[in-house]
């Protein structure tokens, strides 16, 4: 999958009770490391964690006949889940065939195993301000859609590559979709036409939005026309949004009941049992050890993404190395310190107090600065010591931030006289200071 909130599929896996889930960003590893070391670091998180499962999505998986076979000889089930074979499938030969049948244990495509999504929470009901939204990129058939609903005088609007607006964070992609009175979800693909099912139908249908979808042969196994109604010509979907829009009724009973509806019947939850049927796992065994090559890629993808300014990436790498160990105190700070510039200041609180908890005697005893090696290192921003001093500046600055400074002013009276304290206060300062914070901080000085 990508831990990246704004690639395709961020986060979209619940799994059952009993199982945990490793998240492995192939994405962004495969243009780290390359498709050699993507595999190698494939092998060794079987080698070293040993899971019982790996799931792959073919052709963007990378993974070989020779990786796939070492990761079985560590105890791991390799299994494909395709969701792209008829765009693909069709240009494969017997021999490619061959080697997909050797590569995994089990092969299915989302024809065969239906899509699935972890539960999201529902987007707040309110008056629409937009007739009909689409986000995605602007293939040649959408223009046309889109072309043809404001012929028709409908309020639209198209957000992605290629349109006006261009690409939409999926923060921005939800509140269009809040705003909208009918999301329009596409089965196409490029300059084909390959009437499928795409994932985007699920993520819609969670978050409890109304939408029309394209016409697609597998659509009604996931919900019937009076959940999601549907279209196939240009024409079809104006005739259908122009009803819509005159029954707000009738939008929200549908927008709730494809929602409840997968809510109960398509999360992975409810999916798993389905991919896994006639897959021999192993029994439970010894807890796994840790890979340190996988460790350290997350933080090497973290401190990247935060140096690119990808900000809600860097929050999301960073919570995924504080998952795999609750005691890094420097991922807890770079979790912090990203959602507070992303405006998230409330949620940075817990996470910024988790990394100015006690560290090293040793490394509190220094007050030292280093030439910046890149934003997200082991030292944070400003590459200082001691470790504490960024995260508990940036603690009592959101705390100031949200108005709260008899809290900020508590957390500076804890600091005792010393190297932790001296390096809150030189990273504090400015005309925006309350002054019972500033009096405080010269203090400390």
């Amino acid at each position: 999958m990508t831990i990246d909130p704004e690639g395709a599929m961020h986060d979209w896996v619940d799994i059952p009770s009993g199982w945990e889930l490793v998240r492995v960003p192939t994405q962004e590893a495969v243009v780290a490391l390359g498709p050699h070391g993507y595999r190698e670091l494939l092998v060794d998180l079987a080698v070293r964690e040993r899971p019982h499962l790996f799931v792959a999505h073919p052709p963007y998986d990378h993974v070989t006949v020779d990786a796939a076979d070492r990761m079985r000889a560590a105890g791991t089930r390799v299994v494909a889940y395709a969701f792209d074979d008829e765009i693909f499938a069709p240009a494969y030969g017997p021999e490619t065939w061959a080697e997909l049948q050797r590569a995994y244990d089990r092969y299915v495509t989302t024809r065969e195993v239906r899509w699935a999504q972890r539960p999201l929470p529902a987007l707040p009901e309110r008056a629409p301000e937009i007739d009909v939204v689409l986000v995605g990129r602007a293939y040649a058939r959408r223009r046309e859609l889109m072309a043809a609903l404001g012929a028709a005088g409908v309020r639209v609007e198209a957000r992605g590559a290629g349109w006006a607006g261009g690409f939409v964070p999926r923060a921005e992609m939800e509140s269009l979709y809040a705003r909208a009175a009918i999301v329009l979800t596409t089965a196409d693909w490029e300059h084909w036409s390959i009437p499928m099912v795409k994932h985007r139908l699920l993520e819609t249908a969670m978050l409890g939005a109304f939408q029309i979808a394209q016409e697609a042969p597998d659509l009604r196994g996931y919900f019937p026309a009076d959940e999601v109604p549907a279209f196939g010509s240009p024409a079809e979907l104006v005739d259908r949004v122009r009803h819509f829009l005159a029954r707000p009724d009738e939008r929200r009973r549908a927008a709730r009941a494809a929602r409840a509806r997968a809510t109960a019947e398509h999360t992975w939850a409810r999916r798993l049992p389905e991919l896994l049927e006639g897959v021999p796992l192993r029994p439970p065994d010894d807890p796994p050890g840790r890979s340190v090559a996988f460790d350290t890629l997350l933080r090497a993808l973290a401190s990247r993404a935060e140096a690119d300014g990808r900000l809600g990436a860097a929050a999301s790498l960073w919570e995924e190395v504080a998952r795999r160990d609750p005691a890094d105190a420097a991922a807890a700070a770079g979790v912090g310190r990203c959602l507070r510039d992303l405006g998230r200041r409330d949620a940075a609180l817990d996470w910024l107090r988790r990394a100015a908890g006690p560290g090293s005697p040793a490394a509190d005893a220094i007050q030292a600065r280093f030439p910046a090696a890149g934003a997200g290192t082991g030292l944070g921003r400003a590459a200082a010591l001691p470790p504490a001093a960024e995260p508990l500046a940036y603690l009592v600055a959101t705390l100031v931030e949200l108005g709260r400074v008899d809290e900020a002013c508590a957390e500076l009276d804890r600091l005792p006289a010393g190297p932790v304290a001296r390096g809150v206060a030189a990273a504090l300062g400015g005309a925006h200071i309350p002054p019972a914070v500033a009096a405080r901080l010269e203090k400390m000085r």
